[in-house]
C-alpha cells in the first residue's frame, strides 16, 4: 500500500507533466500560426491566398445550390444592375453552410415545406446543416403558419370564383 504522501507526490508529477505537455502543445500551435516571441507575424501572402481561392476564382463559376444555375452573371454590369434593382434578384449566401442562392429560389426554398430543410448540396446534406438565413425567421412554427394561411386564402379565392363562375384571368 501506498501512503498519502507518496500518492500526492505521485499526483503531483502527473499535474507536472500535464501542465508540460499543455505548454508543448500551446507552443508548437504559435510556431504553426506563425506567433513569435513579438506576437502575430503578418501573413499577407497567406490572406491573399485564401482569397483568391475562395472568392476571386470560385465565385464566377459559383451554381445556386437549388437550381444549378450560375448565381453570378458573367457580365459584371449585369451584376451591377441585378443589385441596384433589389432584394428578390440579388445572389445571397447561406451563413449556416455557406452555399449561395438567388434569391427567389431561396425564398421558394424557405416558404415551403417542409420547414427547416437541409442545404440541398451533398456535402451540407452529409453534414445535415439546416439552411437558416437572418431574411427569414428561424422559428418554423412562424414560417408554417404562413405557407397554411396562404394556401387557405387561395382556397377561398378559387371557391369564390367557382361560385361566381369567374374565368381564371380574373381570379388573384
Amino acid at each position: 500500500q501506498r501512503t498519502k504522501a507518496e500518492a500526492e507526490k505521485e499526483r503531483h508529477a502527473l499535474q507536472l507533466e500535464a501542465e508540460r505537455a499543455e505548454r508543448e502543445q500551446l507552443a508548437e500551435w504559435r510556431r504553426l500560426m506563425g506567433y513569435s516571441e513579438k506576437g502575430p507575424q503578418r501573413a499577407v501572402r497567406v490572406l491573399v491566398d485564401f482569397l483568391t481561392r475562395n472568392f476571386i476564382f470560385r465565385l464566377p463559376t459559383e451554381k445556386s445550390a437549388v437550381s444549378g444555375k450560375p448565381v453570378f452573371p458573367a457580365d459584371p454590369a449585369e451584376l451591377a444592375r441585378l443589385v441596384a434593382k433589389g432584394k428578390k434578384t440579388r445572389p445571397v449566401r447561406v451563413p449556416t453552410c455557406g452555399c449561395y442562392f438567388i434569391y427567389s429560389e431561396l425564398d421558394a426554398f424557405m416558404r415551403s415545406p417542409p420547414f427547416g430543410k437541409v442545404c440541398p448540396r451533398p456535402a451540407c446534406r452529409d453534414l445535415g446543416l439546416v439552411v437558416l438565413h437572418p431574411d427569414w425567421p428561424t422559428d418554423f412554427k412562424k414560417l408554417e403558419k404562413a405557407w397554411a394561411m396562404k394556401k387557405a386564402r387561395e382556397r377561398e379565392i378559387n371557391e369564390v370564383s367557382d361560385l361566381f363562375g369567374l374565368d381564371d384571368e380574373f381570379v388573384a
